[in-house]
């Protein structure tokens, strides 16, 4: 890798230097996952997940792109996607197999992210007009079947499209592993997974986004459409009004599993949320019984009766990174939409979960401030 990563590493300024302290050891542990991969592999170097040595992760590698976009010279994130979309949608040839081919759906998102920081049309020309990668897996994802095989995997396809109305999933498929989720409708394949249908509108949402920044007046359009028919079929079935939450449904008779998880906040990173859906969800995130208190946004909510208090028990109480960044990405999109959003009266940016100086070193805004969305109004905004 470049031995010269200091250099390239935005410096934060902030008064406490324990916070400081654990941006920069951040970046050592990020610039010991720089790789060079093995003879043949489509990317190298690479950002490796430090996990099995011969498989790399979808939902791992979109993560660390996020974080590698704000020192691209030192650590590969972007190039790192080569090494999953060519096995996929060319079957390429790789010496690193991709362990869950059905993990999440996030490289629209990703690479959207990436597109609005660094302005590449020549990267978006070649996803969208050359290769057309995302269009590729946004289509396979909606088709999957369980038991598919692919040659650069080892695992089988679990992700099962149940028509138009979304999807069944297993807990490792969707990054969650022992999530209790479908618990109390016999299991995971009994229930509709609501950050699957979500993942895949945020993926035509963004895939709509990047078209337009292309000049692509038709695609966008066709993109939009597909994404205003993923945002109407999400709030139809996946709101419960009676607790002003999105959950996962039961494939029987369409109502709600009641069981609280951080997925439930795909929806609003995908903007499909009303103004007063968004409110409701930001009071279950404050509240300190389901997500909010003093330690931010756990995995499963504290009244769940498979909550684990003490150890987390995984995905059972942990509080994970990903999905924390995510929940507080979704909050951000939801505030920052040109259709005002109304929040509680003593909503302050402090008070959101894991805001302060830990969003800002996970997002980069504190060490990227042209970035930063005006301070949240506790009124309006």
């Amino acid at each position: 890798m470049n031995r010269d990563w200091k250099k390239e590493i935005p410096l934060p300024v902030y008064p406490n230097r324990e916070m400081v302290d654990l941006y920069h050891k951040t970046w050592e542990i990020a610039a010991g996952r720089v790789r060079k991969g093995p003879e043949g592999l489509p990317a190298s170097p690479y950002m490796d997940e430090n996990c099995y040595e011969d498989q790399i992760w979808i939902w791992d590698t979109c993560f660390m792109v996020l974080f590698a976009k704000y020192a691209p010279r030192s650590f590969p994130g972007i190039e790192s996607l080569d090494n999953l979309y060519k096995p996929i949608h060319e079957k390429a040839a790789t010496p690193l197999r991709i362990h869950l081919v059905d993990n999440p759906p996030l490289f629209a998102w990703v690479e959207k992210e990436y597109f609005d920081f660094t302005g590449d049309k020549g990267r978006l020309n070649h996803l969208l007009n050359e290769k057309r990668y995302l269009q590729k897996h946004f289509k396979w994802f909606a088709r999957a079947k369980a038991g598919e095989r692919f040659e650069c995997s080892p695992q089988r396809i679990y992700l099962n499209s149940i028509g138009d109305d979304g999807f069944t999933w297993t807990g490792g498929a969707s990054g969650m592993d022992n999530t209790p989720r479908g618990r109390d409708a016999g299991g995971y394949h009994k229930v509709l997974w609501v950050d699957a249908i979500s993942q895949q509108a945020l993926s035509a949402h963004c895939i709509a986004a990047m078209e337009q920044a292309l000049g692509n007046e038709d695609e966008a359009r066709k993109w939009n459409a597909e994404y205003e028919a993923l945002k109407k079929k999400i709030n139809h079935l996946y709101w419960d009004e009676r607790d002003g939450f999105y959950y996962d449904v039961t494939i029987a008779d369409k109502q709600p599993c009641r069981v609280k998880t951080i997925a439930s906040y795909w929806p609003l990173l995908a903007q499909v949320a009303s103004r007063e859906q968004a409110r409701s969800m930001v009071r279950h995130l404050m509240n300190p019984e389901e997500f909010g208190g003093s330690y931010p946004t756990p995995s499963l909510a504290r009244s769940d009766k498979d909550y684990h208090h003490q150890t987390g028990d995984y995905w059972r109480g942990g509080i994970w990174l990903p999905t924390t960044y995510m929940a507080i990405k979704a909050i951000e999109s939801m505030a920052t939409m040109r259709r005002p959003m109304l929040l509680p009266r003593r909503l302050s940016t402090s008070s959101l979960p894991l805001t302060g100086i830990w969003n800002r070193i996970l997002s980069g805004s504190a060490i990227a401030q042209a970035e930063m969305p005006p301070p949240l109004n506790t009124d309006a905004v």
